[in-house]
């Protein structure tokens, strides 16, 4: 199946999530790139060689070459421009989170469904087989019940990043995502059964450090401890009756194709580690998107989507400024 994509929005996310996939995946191609700045899509397509058709919004939504639209905007912007793309009948990929209350996303499934078009939610991790190989490991109980899932990232603002600072920004809807994502796949939590234990932060409205921690029905934990700080770290871990499995950099495939490896901390004193071939999240993003699977699947992935955002909006109305700011500078 082919992959025509313009790009609405000239962000920096962009040459990694959508020009360098595209050029690998047979059979994508980049249509154009649409902006509401003038200048911006034009500058961004000369800074990396491409040449694609430059827009403003209105002239790419227009256009009739193009099938997927991608919108990597300020959170704030997504529903607008989800909302634009899908009236002109193109399926929309837009960036976490998809939308920043969970009303407005089921909004957009209604319309999506209506006119027969998908919505996805460009959660480059559940692109990757590691997540479904370690569910199958809790469903069999492998290593018995699954008792509690951490995720710790941390990462710094470069410039270009100062939008995550704005009002509808904050490191919980950056990277909160990812957390409860995992849970969702790996864990099988119903996060609308989940009660909230803890939710801590250095700010209310635009937080950059967070301590969270939810419990399931069944006793199961899961929590979250995030930061726009260094140094880097992305690691979720899963701790088992009978071991311990962390992995331990899990942002790594997205830039280039790389491995990704699960070490296994047995109870009784034996390691192994669970490793995985050579790929790219964002090019197995793009794959999603051109495969058979993908019509029948993005329903049920779009309502995990809003069990996840409903989830973070009620964390936001719970969090409490107990922390410090930053450990590191960011």
């Amino acid at each position: 199946m082919s992959l025509r994509i313009g790009v609405l929005g000239a962000a920096e996310i962009s040459p990694l999530a959508i020009f360098r996939a595209v050029a690998a995946l047979p059979g994508a191609e980049l249509v154009a790139i649409g902006s509401r700045r003038p200048g911006a899509a034009q500058a961004q397509a000369r800074l990396h060689g491409l040449a694609c058709a430059c827009l403003d919004d209105q002239e790419l939504l227009a256009r009739r070459d193009i099938d997927w639209v991608y919108v990597p905007a300020a959170n704030t912007d997504h529903y607008r421009d989800c909302e634009a793309a899908l009236r002109t009948g193109k399926h929309v990929l837009v960036e976490k989170p998809a939308t920043l209350s969970a009303r407005e996303l089921q909004a957009l499934i209604a319309l999506a469904t209506t006119h027969g078009l998908s919505l996805v939610e460009a959660i480059m991790t559940r692109h990757h087989p590691w997540q479904a190989w370690l569910a199958e490991q809790v469903r069999a109980r492998t290593w018995g019940r699954l008792l509690r899932h951490s995720t710790r990232l941390r990462h710094g603002l470069r410039e270009g990043d100062r939008f995550r600072l704005r009002p509808g920004g904050g490191v919980l809807w950056d990277d909160g995502v990812y957390w409860l994502q995992a849970a969702q796949a790996v864990a099988g939590i119903d996060l609308g059964a989940c009660a909230i234990e803890q939710a801590q932060a250095d700010a209310v409205d635009v937080p950059t450090r967070v301590r969270i921690e939810l419990t399931a029905p069944d006793g199961m934990k899961t929590d979250l401890e995030a930061e726009f700080a260094l140094p880097r770290q992305a690691e979720h871990a899963f701790e088992f009756e009978r071991a311990r499995v962390v992995l331990g950099d899990f942002f790594r495939a997205r830039i280039g194709r790389h491995k990704i490896h699960l070490d296994i901390a047995h109870a009784s004193g034996e390691r192994e580690r669970v490793s995985f071939d050579e790929q790219n999240y964002y090019l197995n993003q793009l794959a999603y998107l051109a495969g058979d699977a993908r019509d029948e699947d993005w329903p049920a992935q779009a309502q995990r989507s809003v069990e996840r955002i409903a989830m973070l909006e009620a964390l936001h109305g719970r969090l409490r400024p107990t922390l410090d700011g930053p450990s590191a500078d960011g």
